[in-house]
């Protein structure tokens, strides 16, 4: 539901302040929601304890996510459907445009492959925390020193993220007086630099350390509180891609800004696991003893205990899954953010006033350029007028699945069909991939079923990696040929080429190209 939820929000009002406004109250929304749903129901017990022993079942859980989801999401998701309204005018993009077709048009815009490569960078390791918190508090903060003061792990848990998810009310509203007052981008990239900083602070938490967690987490949650700024972002990439393509596509974008990082995430958040495994991670003591049956007297024959602690390999694969890993990924990716070239409100105002004056017909200054853009026109029948040049539908979103730098080297050699040697090739080797992919998952498969260490995780996202780019590659080799099929002249080509940069106008392709872009 993200995907339509954030396009309906991008698209609520053009003005630049009050989507800063949208996105930090759907925040504030939104931890308030994960409070409800997922921190309070640890201090709401009934019923057998889920905790305790798989021996004694557990009716908590169920209801507590039946009426969470029911109260939290359902009821809420339909109020808005009922209540709120898109903008009235839309220009509708073409119905026959593909996903693909997509994917590819949104990677040709510069601003957003400035802000889609640095959330890939840090969703190698930005969402890591979360994912290891439970295993930190229970092993490296230690169970037992958790006992000692009358919690448990759950529950020390809990106050964790809930302090975390507290705190970030409030700063919520920090973070956007900065951006209002300092500009999104800028403070975009403060936040990256102090969500950094702070994270190496968790590498000090050692056994024991409960109020320095408690603490660290707090401020956590001061940083973190900022992070949805990169939506906020966003939403002048897309009036970008709007005054320069003459279609709004939220869905597109954020779909994108969600699938690409998690590609990365999943094989990132599978390695810590999969490194705990091989240095020792034992839950239980090796003298425990699930076995539910029942004696004669009515006594469930479990001995269940937990091991005391982890090996020190274990350990420091959390503090650095929690500390250093987010911090440096973080650092990396601010770096290629420096680059983001849409940096003020002015800059804003007039990529909304070159919009207004596209849909008259006139030219409109671009302001990341300097260049003098003419609008582009689509017709009822799909076909677009692109460089005083009438390109059919079909013939336009056939060449919109290739890249600029793809098209003019087809230019160059004056014939499109040089392009399907790269694509079959990537193929091939991506089939490879595949198959290694496979042949790893059934060598841990063994390992996998009965709980030992298994690299088939790890196989598996080469598997499903290699499909997707697969079907991305193979799509884009069938409107190659529909393209040779269809003797698509090399001036419509041309035409496509002064889409994307109007400097170089589709010429021989030795100018320099700020929208060069290669697969």
């Amino acid at each position: 539901h993200a995907i339509p939820y954030d396009s309906l929000a991008a698209d609520l009002t053009p003005d630049f302040e009050e989507r800063t406004g949208v996105f930090s109250l759907i925040e504030i929304a939104t931890v308030i929601g994960i409070l409800l749903g997922a921190v309070a129901p640890a201090f709401v017990v009934f019923g057998p304890d889920c905790s305790l022993s798989p021996c004694t079942g557990c009716i908590s859980y169920g209801v507590l996510a039946l009426a969470g989801g029911l109260l939290l999401y359902t009821l809420p998701m339909m109020g808005l459907v009922s209540k709120i309204r898109e903008r009235p005018y839309r220009e509708a993009a073409s119905g026959s445009e593909s996903i693909a077709q997509s994917m590819i048009e949104a990677l040709c815009n510069r601003p957003f492959r400035y802000l889609v490569v640095s959330d890939i960078i840090e969703g190698v390791g930005g969402n890591l925390p979360m994912a290891v918190l439970p295993y930190l508090v229970k092993w490296v903060i230690g169970w037992k020193s958790i006992e000692a003061v009358g919690l448990t792990s759950g529950l020390m848990f809990s106050i964790l993220a809930g302090v975390h998810l507290l705190v970030r009310i409030p700063f919520t509203f920090v973070w956007r007086c900065f951006a209002n007052r300092f500009g999104k981008v800028r403070t975009f990239i403060v936040f990256n630099f102090v969500f950094a900083f702070q994270h190496m602070c968790f590498l000090s938490i050692g056994e024991g350390d409960i109020g320095l967690s408690i603490a660290l987490s707090a401020t956590w949650g001061m940083v973190y509180a900022g992070h949805w700024l990169l939506k906020d972002i966003m939403t002048t990439v897309i009036d970008y891609d709007e005054f320069r393509f003459g279609q709004r596509r939220e869905a597109s974008y954020f779909m994108l800004l969600d699938y690409i990082p998690m590609v990365m995430e999943i094989p990132s958040e599978a390695v810590p696991f999969l490194l705990m495994c091989y240095f020792g991670y034992t839950v239980n003591h090796a003298d425990s003893n699930v076995d539910c049956s029942v004696d004669p007297s009515g006594h469930v024959n479990n001995t269940h205990s937990i091991a005391e602690t982890q090996p020190a390999g274990v350990l420091w694969t959390l503090r650095l899954s929690f500390s250093v890993v987010p911090a440096l990924v973080g650092l990396l990716g601010t770096f290629v953010l420096l680059g983001f070239p849409i940096r003020t409100q002015e800059q804003h105002d007039q990529i909304l006033k070159g919009i207004e004056e596209h849909k008259l017909g006139h030219s409109s200054l671009d302001p990341l350029t300097g260049r003098m853009i003419e609008p582009l026109v689509m017709d009822s029948n799909g076909a677009r007028l692109v460089a005083s040049r009438l390109l059919s539908e079909t013939t336009y979103n056939n060449l919109a699945h290739f890249f600029p730098g793809e098209l003019r080297r087809a230019y160059k050699a004056g014939n499109l069909g040089v392009l399907k040697v790269t694509l079959t090739a990537s193929i091939v080797l991506l089939v490879l991939i595949a198959g290694l992919g496979v042949y790893v998952v059934i060598a841990g498969f063994p390992e996998l079923v009965v709980g030992e260490c298994s690299t088939s995780p790890i196989g598996l996202c080469m598997v499903g990696f290699a499909f997707v780019l697969i079907w991305l590659q193979g799509t884009r080799l069938l409107r190659i040929r529909d393209l040779l099929n269809d003797n698509v002249p090399m001036e419509d080509v041309a035409a496509m080429l002064m889409l994307h940069d109007p400097a170089v106008g589709g010429g021989t392709g030795d100018e320099e190209s700020e929208y060069e872009m290669d697969d």
